[in-house]
């Protein structure tokens, strides 16, 4: 299924622990090991301790990580914020859906495939509309990634789904 927004919740939301990996093999150790969890789609949203509001808003950085489609996470024990925090800017990482789950296709309205990049798209627009509530600027936001997550950069570059929800790549 594609991915469907949040629900709006009251007050703050306790966001200070990690979060599951998506299902994937486990490419460390038992290959043949799948471990993970279907509810894996969320991002991690971190800010300069300096982080102030409007109207002095900071540029955002997306980073969409690699993994070949089959492997990896957001989690910040992979990819923490630690060394861009101490820069003037918002970073942002991102989980989607990996192998099967993410990027199977039949090629039919059942199963028509991409669901990872719609899981990335669906992450995009969230940013576009709620980093302002974190400091950053909705019109400065900057996506990058390596390996899948560089490709993946690529394929928002060239689709319409993903127009005006960043500025640079």
């Amino acid at each position: 299924q594609p991915p469907v927004p949040v629900d709006a919740w009251e007050g703050v939301l306790s966001a200070n622990k990690s979060h599951a990996f998506c299902p994937q093999r486990d490419v460390f150790g038992d290959d043949s090991k799948v471990f993970g969890d279907e509810d894996c789609l969320f991002l991690n949203v971190y800010t300069p301790k300096t982080a102030t509001f409007e109207p002095l808003l900071l540029p955002v950085i997306v980073y969409i990580h690699g993994g070949g489609f089959t492997s990896d996470s957001a989690n910040p024990e992979l990819y923490g914020p630690d060394i861009l925090l101490d820069k003037d800017l918002v970073l942002v990482t991102i989980n989607y859906r990996l192998g099967a789950l993410g990027f199977l296709s039949l090629e039919d309205d059942v199963l028509p495939g991409n669901n990872g990049l719609k899981d990335q798209n669906l992450a995009l627009k969230w940013v576009k509309s709620n980093i302002n509530r974190f400091g950053g600027n909705p019109n400065k936001i900057t996506i990058f990634g390596n390996s899948a997550g560089g490709a993946s950069v690529y394929y928002h570059i060239l689709s319409p789904a993903s127009k005006g929800k960043s500025r640079n790549s």
